[in-house]
């Protein structure tokens, strides 16, 4: 519900068109794509999309054929192995597996001196690379710059093969035998390569290991006896009994917080007893009724009351009130009250001292209790930060020990390494060699053909979105409420979704009324009728931004569906430079709106009825000054008087940015339905429109969206299909029942 108010008249109650809230004139619209809005995209740009789709995999193909006819690549690959041997210990123990983060270490360090440049300058001075075709194509001194760029070298994830392959352009046999065999001799100069730096100075680097590994042992042992030192023998014991002050110190800072928030509430409810007692509607408090209502005497008191109270009513139905019996009896009753009243003054009195004292009283405890508990939270967070201390030494210690110890299997395992070398064990071998590849590597129709269609479909999304956003014409009536936040009456389908046929549209509610035209103007009827009391809309202007928009359509059509509904309708021409309704109704009276305006007629005299309950008046001339003419005295006094007559007047105006007629006329009537014409007036246009009615006072109480076409599979066609289906089930004969 919003207020919304109107010339001449109060500030009331009314309600929006309905499902819109309207906002103030200022006030963003909302904004963001829904679901329905990227469904109703999708379905208007389905064909651009398919046709995208189309052209990109069609581009995929050929390419990937005249790639495949032109220029294939091929790849040669062989596999190097990384051997796992089984170490020896430093200190003679048993043979021990070499652990899989060293084998993975290790197949990394060999495909990095694979992949090394001595390796590959040895590859570029063999006799068989030098008399390949590759290698005059390339030229000696490219050829290490070549074998770098193109030898690719990967170790295979969980194993100790490392994969050596290149890839390049070969229209022959002959060029793909060359490919394997460039391969093949990069491995075995690299297993050549491998060997030989594995066998120089290994025996002196396996000396200087050793006397780095005893310096290391004899640190261990220093940091091993200052953690003895430092940590008692009962060190499980500290520990459990960190935890146990850490718990004790946690419930004592829950217990101190309780206590605090505890002795916040009482000294706050002692201080409102005090300030309750001092104001004096302390006596209010249940628990002082409650004391008062308990005590025996004043109880005694009012059952003497009462008994009182009941042989005087009995005493006045013998005497009279100045008989001595009824006199004595009234003076013992007064007494009675008045033993009550100061009886309760008293019971009153203590029971406050009493509520105050057990106040006070609660205070002091609980200020006691804290006092107690912090002393001993204070106590226990000394000895947790004795232990903790204590523990953080002993933990340091064993830091810089598991260091030690790392540092040390380290230096194992190197030494293992060489151990192994010494041995001449060749660290890796040939595992299988390259052989002349049979299948292009490159293009490959699995991958092609997906990406072109990948690529169509979001080159095509793409377009589709962008062509949407820059469209800002006014399409459905989600543009209406989120670009421009006006209160959407109803929507008119375009002729050429209608399966009848109409000889003019805007006669159709009077020829067909039972069509899908006649169902739209009912529909924006019944959403007039609940847009707010009668009386601030008798009077109607239908404008639009634009010409051809539909004003004389939505006027006559909404005008003869308001008569069907028993109102009597007026429909005055206000469009003196493109007039409607002589061309209609031709049989009118001569003159019309300009000639009662310029005094040449009487209103009355100029109006004919077309319909029950549907009037007409025509233009008249064109004027000199329209504008003038239609902001004058006279055109309020016509408004009022045609008003008063009809239930309903109707105004049809011109186009509000082509002419001021509409923004001057919008000053008299009670309100203005803008026509908006679906897919030609943008979303600027309306604005301006708005602005303009909005400057000048204008009440706008809402958009009719005329022209509205139905796309295929959207809502709106949904709606008209469900429509003439349910139309021809009425039409279909009623069969007897047996």
């Amino acid at each position: 519900m919003s207020v919304i108010p109107t010339r001449d008249r109060p500030p009331q109650v009314m309600r929006t068109a309905p499902g819109v809230v309207r906002k103030g004139p200022g006030m963003p619209a909302a904004t963001g794509l829904t679901g329905r809005d990227i469904l109703r995209i999708l379905r208007k740009r389905k064909w651009l999309i398919i046709l995208l789709v189309g052209i990109f995999t069609a581009i995929s193909i050929i390419s990937t054929a005249l790639w495949l006819q032109y220029s294939p690549f091929y790849t040669a690959e062989a596999l190097i192995s990384v051997r796992q041997p089984m170490g020896e210990t430093l200190r003679g123990g048993a043979n021990r597996p070499i652990s899989t983060d060293i084998v993975n270490q290790m197949t990394r360090t060999q495909a990095q001196l694979i992949k090394g440049e001595p390796t590959l300058a040895d590859v570029a001075r063999r006799d068989d690379v030098r008399g390949t075709a590759w290698y005059s194509r390339i030229g000696p001194q490219n050829v290490l710059q070549e074998l770098v760029d193109e030898i690719q070298v990967a170790p295979i994830r969980d194993t100790n093969l490392i994969r050596v392959y290149m890839s390049g352009v070969a229209r022959n046999p002959t060029e793909r035998s060359e490919l394997a065999l460039i391969i093949n001799a990069v491995c075995i100069e690299a297993i050549r390569s491998v060997v030989s730096v594995a066998k120089q100075g290994r025996q002196s680097h396996i000396e200087e290991l050793q006397t780095e590994s005893r310096n290391l042992a004899t640190q261990l042992a220093r940091i091993r006896r200052d953690i003895a030192a430092a940590l008692p023998t009962d060190s499980p014991k500290i520990s459990e009994f960190r935890t146990v002050l850490s718990i004790k110190f946690q419930a004592l800072e829950n217990q101190v917080t309780r206590l605090e928030l505890d002795l916040a509430q009482a000294k706050a409810m002692l201080q409102s007893l005090r300030e309750q007692s001092r104001r004096g509607t302390l006596s209010s408090q249940p628990q002082v009724m409650m004391i008062v209502d308990n005590d025996q005497i004043l109880r005694s008191l009012r059952i003497a009351e009462v008994n009182l109270e009941t042989q005087r009513k009995s005493l006045l139905r013998k005497f009279m009130p100045k008989h001595q019996t009824v006199m004595d009896l009234e003076t013992r009753l007064a007494s009675v009250r008045n033993q009550i009243v100061e009886r309760e003054k008293t019971v009153t009195k203590d029971a406050i001292t009493s509520l105050v004292e057990m106040r006070q009283n609660e205070v002091d405890s609980l200020t006691a209790q804290l006092a107690e508990v912090r002393d001993r939270l204070a106590n226990t967070n000394a000895s947790l930060k004795r232990v903790q201390e204590t523990l953080a030494r002993v933990d340091q210690l064993r830091a810089q020990e598991d260091a030690l110890v790392s540092q040390i299997d380290r230096i194992d395992q190197r030494e293992t390494e060489l151990r192994i070398a010494v041995r001449r064990e060749e660290p890796i071998l040939l595992a299988r060699s390259a052989t002349e590849p049979r299948e292009p590597s490159m293009p490959k129709w699995s991958i092609m053909v997906p990406v072109g269609v990948m690529l169509g479909l979001l080159i095509g999304l793409s377009l589709a979105f962008l062509l949407e956003f820059i469209d800002t014409s006014i399409k459905g009536p989600a543009d209406l409420t989120k670009r421009m936040d006006l209160p959407l009456l109803g929507v008119v389908p375009h002729t050429d979704d209608l399966e009848e046929t109409i000889d003019d549209i805007r006669l159709a509610f009077a020829t067909n009324p039972n069509s899908l035209i006649g169902e739209a103007f009912r529909q924006i009827r019944t959403c007039l009728m609940f847009s707010g009391p009668a009386e601030q809309r008798r009077s109607l202007l239908i404008t639009s931004p634009s010409p051809e928009d539909g004003r004389g359509t939505v006027t006559m059509n909404l005008a003869a569906a308001m008569s069907s509904g028993g109102r009597n309708v007026l429909v005055v021409d206000a469009n003196f430079r493109q007039p409607t309704v002589r061309e209609l109704y031709p049989d009118c009276p001569e003159g019309g709106l300009s000639s009662a305006l310029t005094g040449q007629a009487d209103w009355r005299d100029l109006v004919r009825q077309v319909e029950p309950n549907l009037s007409v008046m025509t233009a008249g001339p064109l004027p000199p000054n329209p504008a003038e003419l239609l902001g004058s005295e006279q055109m309020q006094t016509l408004v009022s008087e045609m008003v008063a007559q009809y239930d309903q007047v109707v105004f049809n105006g011109a186009p509000c940015l082509v002419v001021s007629d509409a923004a001057v006329l919008s000053t008299m009537i009670d309100a203005v339905i803008l026509v908006v014409r679906a897919g030609v007036n943008t979303s600027g246009i309306v604005q301006r429109t708005r602005i303009m009615l909005d400057r000048v006072g204008a009440r706008i109480l809402g958009v009719v969206l005329n022209g509205m076409r139905a796309t295929a599979g959207g809502y709106l066609r949904k709606n008209y299909d469900t429509f003439y289906e349910y139309h021809e089930q009425r039409k279909l004969p009623v069969k007897d029942k047996a």
